[in-house]
């Protein structure tokens, strides 16, 4: 055989566990601290130690694997910044037979856990248990709670083979201690044990463990293509949810997470195939991009509580000068719906002259009083407006109103609205008033009888009300014109448009032709070619003119729509303020 070269950051042979973390993992979990994501993931043949590498042995402490060394310096560094204060939570995955199980709540059935993936592209399993963790006991707990539910089997290569992949994610969360606030910094570790790939020949398997060979090699041939698709910068799709596997790793693999493959192989020489296919795909992933950056959150709570607390101080100073200045009952809170009402029914009494100007207390107090004055003066308009909608659903008044105040009657003796006819008004005997009292009544003005609407509102707009229809009417011719304008630049727009894209297509063509004829390199041409161009060129011109022009016609016609909408409005309020004190409310 050849010899085969590949080229690798480092090799450690018949190196500690130490040394392996300190190659390999330590400065990933150094970035996490600051914030920055990271995966490890180890990859082989089956029985090449990548279970050992990741959790370790079993025999001794210095046994241990990337994992609990892992743990062991995030809380120790952790236990070092005593400015900073931080939250640890773990999640312990196990795919097995393309199934999601999770390992710290063996009671979790595999249809419960899903894989979820957010319109950012930020994938996230629902329904896997999150342990928040205070020390570095309470972790290994859990971690050792898993390693006793992950599926193994036994075969020639392996007696205590793993047959799942498994996913062991520590999430850090470092924020500033105290009520000051600050930047959170919020990280992954994604901690990847994979199921060794396998060669049914040699590990003579069948039955059970032959039906979990053959999802672990899918999942991992799939799990090549995505590094393959990640190492090719012109490839558009990279095929993520082919697997479960994949899918949950999918912002574990390069991009904004700092990523690590130990390649774990045999030394041994009947091992050769499939040690040459791990450094394959070794090189493969060195191929894939990681362009990390920071991920720090704004700490909204802290910011939150410091901010009560300064309404809380300004509001006790509040307090305060009231109550020096002798000022009782005064809030600063905002006001319930039964406030609100009440000083609204003051306002409308106030507005009516029935009491005194209202006095302020506070800027709430004035803020409130504003409020519930607007809130007045629309429902006013409403009311108005309707009004001066000339009542035509009332079809017992006819189409044009004919009510008459108190004291006015018809000629015909009927009555008209709200005048009672003669046969229905009581006789002299029926009530007598003192002279006296007669005496003391007021006598109001009549006014004239109500005529119809339309009459009204054309004679409003001929006397009091020229001015305001006179500028209603202008808006509206410019209105009018603008939206013609308006119309005519977007007809040419979409003219000059169509006339580009046509002559851009068949200056292609005579450009093809000139090439095929002259040459790559020609540069002469023809009359029509020529002709062409400068058309295009004129287009261009025109068309950017057209389209400039046409957005500032947009911007005038919305402006002036904006103006009619109001002209209109006020033309109907001040009709029937001026009808009702004309003719009466209807």
């Amino acid at each position: 055989m050849n010899p085969v070269q590949f080229k690798f950051d480092n090799v450690l042979a018949l190196a500690s566990q130490e040394e392996v973390y300190e190659a390999t993992a330590a400065e990933v979990v150094r970035g996490a601290l600051e914030g920055f994501n990271g995966t490890i993931m180890c990859y082989g043949q089956t029985g090449a130690g990548k279970t050992f590498t990741m959790s370790g042995g079993k025999q001794s402490f210095k046994q241990r694997g990337i994992i609990p060394r892992a743990l062991g310096q995030l809380f120790a560094e952790v236990k070092a910044m005593p400015d900073r204060e931080a939250r640890v939570s773990v999640q312990y995955l196990e795919i097995y037979n393309e199934a999601l199980y999770d390992l710290l709540d063996i009671t979790t059935q595999p249809h419960e856990i899903s894989i979820y993936e957010s319109s950012k592209g930020q994938v996230t399993v629902s329904g896997l248990r999150t342990a928040v963790v205070a020390s570095e006991a309470e972790a290994l707990a859990l971690l050792f709670e898993g390693e006793t539910n992950r599926v193994i089997g036994e075969h020639q290569l392996n007696r205590e083979s793993s047959r799942s992949h498994s996913i062991f994610t520590i999430t850090l969360e470092l924020k500033p201690v105290g009520d000051a606030g600050g930047d959170v910094l919020v990280s992954k570790l994604a901690l990847v044990d994979l199921a060794g790939s396998e060669r049914v020949s040699k590990t003579k398997s069948e039955g059970l463990v032959l039906r979990e060979a053959g999802h672990i090699n899918k999942s991992l041939s799939i799990l090549e293509q995505v590094i393959l698709g990640l190492g090719d910068k012109n490839r558009d799709h990279v095929p993520f949810r082919s697997s479960k596997l994949t899918h949950v790793l999918k912002n574990s693999l390069g991009g904004n997470c700092r990523t690590v493959l130990v390649a774990n192989v045999w030394s041994d020489a009947a091992q050769t195939d499939e040690t040459l296919s791990t450094c394959r795909f070794a090189q493969r992933m060195m191929r894939v991009t990681c362009e990390v950056s920071a991920n720090v959150v704004q700490d909204s709570s802290a910011r939150v509580r410091q901010l009560e607390r300064q309404v809380a101080d300004l509001q006790q100073e509040l307090a305060m000068h009231d109550a020096m200045a002798m000022r009782g009952g005064i809030s600063y809170s905002a006001y319930s719906d039964t406030q609100r009402a009440e000083l609204r029914t003051r306002v409308l009494d106030f507005l009516m002259g029935n009491i005194e100007p209202l006095e302020l207390h506070s800027l709430r107090h004035m803020k409130e009083i504003l409020f519930a004055c607007r809130v007045t003066w629309w429902r006013q308009e409403v009311e108005e407006v309707e009004a001066a909608a000339f009542l035509p659903h009332r079809p017992a008044l006819g189409p044009c109103l004919a009510v008459a105040p108190a004291g006015l009657r018809r000629a015909d003796g009927l009555g008209g609205a709200g005048v009672a006819p003669d046969a229905a008004r009581p006789g002299s005997s029926t009530l007598q008033l003192h002279s006296s009292f007669s005496a003391s009544l007021p006598v109001s003005t009549p006014k004239p009888a109500s005529i119809c609407g339309a009459t009204a509102l054309e004679d409003y707009k001929a006397g009091p009300g020229a001015l305001k229809a006179q500028l209603l009417a202008e808006n509206r011719t410019r209105l009018k014109t603008g939206r013609g304008r308006a119309k005519e630049l977007a007809l040419a727009v979409n003219a000059a448009k169509r006339e580009l894209d046509g002559l851009k297509k068949r200056e292609e063509q005579l450009k093809g032709q000139r090439v095929q004829q002259q040459g790559e390199g020609s540069q002469v041409l023809d009359a029509e070619e020529y002709d062409v161009l400068m058309r295009i060129k004129e287009l261009k011109s025109s068309y950017k003119e057209n389209y400039n022009e046409l957005q500032v016609v947009k911007s005038e016609v919305d402006y002036t729509q904006g103006l009619v909408d109001q002209c209109n409005k006020e033309l109907l309020l001040e009709f029937a303020q001026w009808y009702e004190s004309t003719y009466g409310r209807p």
